[in-house]
């Protein structure tokens, strides 16, 4: 167990992060292509945050992979990409129930209310539960990462990938929420 903590890199746990960053942005392409095939726009919010989760989640994986292959001090440890690993599935778990559960798949297929000239807009509002949920990600992280003695500059760094995750954590619970407005004419 001492070699999940332990400073030292593991090519297989870098294989494997590095593979699913590969894959995190095949899905937030792929997410991204299906917001714009929608032309209901719950369904467009719902895919675009899913996108801008995968993105900036894979772009956290990436930067503590990269860190680990080039020998940063701190981003060596196998238990970070472990970690990105597991909050990719549950978050993967999170979205595929709530498009099945919350009927989204229906209102995918209803006629979008907007489109027919009405003055009404919506707005995304997943971005606050994400701003909510990368503060306590960057917090936590900051306070795991405190307890090894690296260098100071490496904890914020390690926090910067904390709220990261904890951004793109807080958009797939959040999604998709949103507000109504009134368009300006």
């Amino acid at each position: 167990m001492d070699w999940l903590f332990a400073d030292v890199g593991n090519a297989y746990v870098e294989g494997v992060g590095l593979l699913a960053a590969l894959i995190g942005s095949g899905i937030g392409t792929a997410a991204g292509s299906r917001a714009g095939r929608s032309a209901n726009p719950v369904i467009v919010m719902y895919w675009r945050d899913l996108s801008r989760a995968a993105y900036v989640w894979t772009g956290a994986t990436g930067a503590t992979v990269a860190g680990s292959l080039i020998g940063i001090e701190g981003l060596r440890m196998p238990a970070l990409v472990i970690v990105e690993i597991v909050i990719a599935g549950v978050a993967t778990l999170v979205a595929w129930r709530s498009w099945h559960s919350d009927g989204l798949r229906l209102v995918d297929r209803l006629r979008d209310p907007a489109a027919s000239g009405s003055s009404r807009r919506l707005e995304s509002r997943a971005w606050e539960v994400g701003l909510l949920a990368a503060g306590i990600g960057g917090v936590v992280a900051y306070g795991a990462s405190v307890a090894h003695p690296w260098a100071h500059p490496m904890h914020w760094i390690i926090a910067v990938v904390g709220a990261g995750l904890g951004y793109a954590a807080g958009l797939v619970v959040a999604t998709p929420r949103f507000v109504v407005r009134l368009r300006d004419r």
